[in-house]
Formats: C-alpha cells, structure tokens, sequence
C-alpha cells in the first residue's frame, strides 16, 4: 500500500421522476456543484452543505492514517426530472478528464443516489461506473453509497468493488455509510480484494411502503445485516424509484463480498 494512497472523490446525485421537468444545470449550480480542492473543504466543515456520506468518509480516512485526497467534482440536485443530457455529458468528460490526468490512483469514492435518469439515458449512474472503472482499471477499488431508493443496473454493480446502501428511510444513517465505505477502502487498500453481486426481482415496490423503522422493509434489512461478517463485507437491499419508470425499477439487492463471488450470489439470491 502507498504510504499516502491517493483517493479520487467524486459525486453524482438525483433522484428522478420521469415525469417532473428536465434538471438542468442551474438546478445543479443552486443545490450543490463544487470542483478540486472545495469538495475537501466542504467536507471537513462543521455543517456540510453536501449528502453526508462524503463528509463521513472524508472524515474516517482522516482519522485511519495517510491519505492524498484527489478531488474531482461532486454534482448534486434535489429530486427533479430526468437530467439534462447535454448537462451531464458535460459531466461525464469532466470527470473523465479529470481521472487520467490524476492518474495513477489507489481508490475511487463516489458519493452517489442510483435514481438518475437523463433525458438521453436511462442508467446515467450506469455510465458514471462503468467510465471510472475504464479509466481507472481493474485492479483499483473503487467505493460508493447510495440511496435505498436506487434503480440498481448491472453495469453499476459490475463497475464497482463495494456497493453501500443506506439502511433507513427517512434517512439518518448517510453519514455512517460513508464511514462505513472508508472502512472498506481501508480494507481494499490494505490488499483486500472486493466483489459484487447483485439479484433483482420483478417487483417495484411503491414509495409509501418503503418506511423502515418497523414492515417488511425494514425485516428484509435486518436479515441482511444477520449476514454481514467474514465473507460478506455489505448487504443492501435497493427498493427502488417507482416514479422513475425505467427499466432498472425492481427491488435489488446487493451483496459485496470478501474474495469470492460465489458467497455473494448465493446471499443475494436467498
């Protein structure tokens, strides 16, 4: 391991209805889009701006030993109609951009939703993961969080070393999955070797029955997190976003594992 592994921080977050109006740039510019050495600054304030897993995982990297940051940028928009496409493009090749001329890298963090949509795309968060994964190799772990409400794609599991999924709704542990995803990046670091799975079910549950706190809900994450130890790094059961109506809707669950990939489809599927 490096003695000051260099992390790639980026972000992209929205929640999308397929029939609200196109998110555009400005709606982005009035929510939170910072670039370089602004994303760390915000992190590591006393009252962050941004979703709390970056904070989270800014601060637990801190507290774990030696670590160069490397930001990038982190766009994100509250819940709104499918994303300009011209807009996240733009985004794209930036971020691209940014990733070879930061090369190499030891790690990628992306603060990220899973409920975008583009008006050009139906799995932005899709093309997000599968460009850093192309640009940054096979080798190199890449981390992120999501929401539990992501429409979960295979291109996005299958870009990714550990998928973090939120566990409440409404949301009071964001903060903790992005402890929880340097934690891993540790790990991944320190020359473990992650892997993802994942299993969706045709079922698109709707909004009002995603409540946590007692329901089926919340039983099918307390069974997950029975599971959680040795081999199996994070379960994350992803009802989704029924108003996005797109073709990733379906409850998904994702299971990381340590090593092999067998264990983690084996716990998804059951």
């Amino acid at each position: 391991m490096a003695a000051s592994p260099r992390i790639a921080l980026l972000g992209f977050a929205i929640e999308c209805n397929r029939f609200s109006p196109v998110t555009t740039q400005a709606d982005f510019e009035s929510d939170v889009d910072l670039r370089g050495d602004a994303i760390v600054a915000e992190a590591r304030a006393p009252a962050p701006g941004m979703l709390p897993d970056l904070p989270g995982f800014v601060t637990e990297m801190d507290k774990t030993g030696p670590w160069t940051p490397v930001p990038l940028r982190v766009a994100q928009a509250q819940p709104g109609g499918p994303v300009d496409q011209t807009y996240f493009n733009g985004l794209l090749a930036e971020l691209e951009a940014g990733l070879k001329a930061a090369l190499p890298l030891d790690g990628v963090y992306v603060s990220g939703h899973g409920a975008g949509l583009a008006t050009g795309s139906d799995d932005p968060d899709g093309d997000l993961y599968e460009m850093v994964r192309r640009v940054v190799g096979p080798d190199v772990p890449v981390m992120a969080v999501f929401d539990l409400h992501a429409n979960v794609s295979a291109r996005m599991v299958d870009n990714l070393s550990a998928f973090v999924g939120y566990r409440t709704n409404p949301h009071v542990d964001i903060r903790e999955r992005g402890v929880e995803a340097a934690r891993l990046m540790r790990e991944a670091l320190g020359g473990t070797r992650f892997v993802a799975a994942m299993t969706k079910i045709p079922l698109v549950p709707p909004t009002i029955t995603l409540l946590t706190r007692s329901g089926p809900y919340s039983e099918i994450i307390a069974e997950g997190q029975k599971h959680v130890g040795g081999a199996i790094a994070n379960v994350s059961a992803m009802a989704g976003f029924a108003y996005s109506d797109c073709p990733k809707n379906g409850f998904t669950v994702v299971v990381t594992a340590r090593g092999d990939r067998a264990p983690a489809e084996k716990l998804a599927g059951d």
